[in-house]
């Protein structure tokens, strides 16, 4: 008995029960319901990502030189790096999603 064969008697001996308790019983439409896709799962274009040079370039665009303090014995500016990584962050994802989305 194959699996379908035991979902119909399944099904009969459900109708049978509620007829004999008296129910008015309607078939109702069943659908079956499948996965769609836009594209082939097959055909999905590759992912590109960046160089290493590309993301080295946007690093350096968020290094920031900042005055730390002033050393009054010897009266000049102690200067420091900082970076900015939200800003770095979201130049890569722009960049990431600029070579991805216009091929």
């Amino acid at each position: 008995m194959t699996r379908e064969d035991i979902i119909k008697l399944a099904r009969e001996n459900a109708m049978h029960e509620l007829a004999r308790l008296g129910q008015k019983i309607e078939q109702e439409p069943v659908a079956l319901v499948c996965a769609l896709y836009t594209t082939p799962p097959t055909a999905q274009r590759p992912w590109i990502g960046l160089r290493v040079a590309e993301v080295q370039l946007h690093a350096l665009a968020h290094r920031r030189m900042v005055n730390a303090y002033y050393d009054a014995a010897r009266e000049t500016n102690i200067v420091t790096e900082t970076f900015d990584a939200p800003g770095f962050y979201k130049d890569i994802e722009a960049a990431l999603k600029e070579k991805n989305e216009t091929r």
